[in-house]
């Protein structure tokens, strides 16, 4: 009997190895789960995904082991924060795409009565989970004590104990029963660019072909990193204040909102740009460029140098 009859697919569909490398730890495990699902849902198993964890001798969310691994030949291509990505990327390493994963908003984390920052008495004591939020905060409410905690584990074990009146945080649940979770608008407190984006790096030597660029790269979650990023590499040159990007897409255009900021809140300064998404790289620099212009013109206050004391 002739045909192909008891043959699996796998005779002639053979699975592709792909090298996938994350960091250790729970951050590593999500960006390797949401990548497999995202490859599996689209091939329809036609990757067999490798996820390497790379271990660090610093801080597991470092991309700086991944690019290590890439630049060696051992990974395909790496899956890591944006958010923790360096502006200039060391020669030989490419940011091919970009994956929503979460949203970007910080949270509020507090007791029920407290709806807001801006329910919370003068004298506040509010712990923050990183730079940008205690800057913000403190050009807003300079009576605020607000202090920048070790880590995100750190503050919700803090605020389990009492040590502050409320908290800023990028984690989306909480267990203690006694404490709630409000989002906090981006228009009151905007997050660090590539806050809840999973950038993926390749190799130089890699072919930007790869049909898994397709599958994982989200256009619309890249042109906003690609212009936050140009914000950034351009305002990090001036070496002045805290920079902060932060761009959306509404419907055809990108609109990106730069700040820059004392990192002890004695000033802040605003700009923005708006236009198709393709120009998203000239949106950052025309909104670089605006800033800067501001900050010559403007004799700003020096720090108020006000500094927190690390409780947890």
């Amino acid at each position: 009997m002739h045909g192909t009859e008891g043959l699996s697919q796998d005779w002639y569909a053979p699975r592709r190895l792909v090298r996938l490398a994350v960091g250790t730890g729970g951050a590593g495990e999500g960006h390797a789960h949401l990548v497999l699902e995202r490859l599996q849902a689209g091939t329809r198993g036609a990757f067999d995904v490798q996820a390497l964890a790379v271990s660090s001798t610093a801080d597991p969310e470092e991309p700086d082991s991944l690019i290590a691994a890439l630049l060696a030949g051992e990974a395909d291509f790496a899956a890591c924060s944006a958010e923790r990505v360096p502006v200039e990327l060391p020669v030989g390493i490419r940011l091919e795409g970009a994956m929503r994963a979460s949203d970007p908003y910080y949270r509020l984390l507090a007791k029920a009565e407290c709806t807001g920052l801006d329910s919370l008495p003068d004298g506040a004591h509010i712990a923050v989970c990183d730079a940008a939020a205690r800057a913000q905060i403190l050009f807003k409410h300079p009576s605020f004590d607000v202090e920048l905690a070790r880590s995100e584990q750190a503050l919700l074990s803090g605020m389990s104990r009492d040590l502050w009146d409320a908290a800023i945080v990028s984690a989306s649940s909480c267990d203690d029963p006694h404490l709630q979770l409000r989002t906090v608008p981006a228009t009151q407190i905007a997050a660090p660019s590539g806050r809840g984006v999973i950038a993926l790096l390749m190799s130089d030597r890699s072919d930007p072909s790869e049909p898994w660029r397709r599958l994982l790269n989200e256009p619309d979650a890249e042109d906003c990193l690609l212009s936050e990023r140009a914000f950034l590499a351009r305002m990090a040159s001036r070496g002045a204040g805290l920079p902060i990007a932060r761009a959306t897409r509404f419907g055809g255009r990108l609109e990106l909102t730069g700040l820059l900021a004392d990192p002890d809140g004695a000033w802040l300064l605003s700009a923005r740009a708006s236009g198709p998404p393709s120009f998203g790289r000239i949106l950052g620099l025309e909104a670089a460029e605006s800033c800067r212009e501001l900050l010559s013109l403007q004799r700003l206050p020096s720090s108020s140098m006000r500094s927190g004391r690390s409780r947890a």
